[in-house]
């Protein structure tokens, strides 16, 4: 789950909608909103292109 708090803590500072998100990265909302609440895992790609978006690291938002 800190994974997923992580990036809602990255989300809330960049003052990033989950929509807004998801337009930027090709995601769909629904996999960021699943991802979120605990019941999806993204892939690698889809890890990178959401860190590229926010504009951090992979291991800042994914790891720990």
């Amino acid at each position: 789950m800190l994974r997923q708090t992580k990036l809602k803590a990255a989300l809330f500072e960049k003052k990033m909608t989950q929509r807004k998100l998801s337009q930027g990265t090709g995601i769909p909302e629904n996999y960021i909103s699943r991802f979120l609440s605990g019941r999806f895992i993204l892939t690698q790609e889809e890890k990178q292109r959401i860190a590229d978006a926010i504009g951090q690291s992979t291991e800042t938002l994914f790891k720990g």
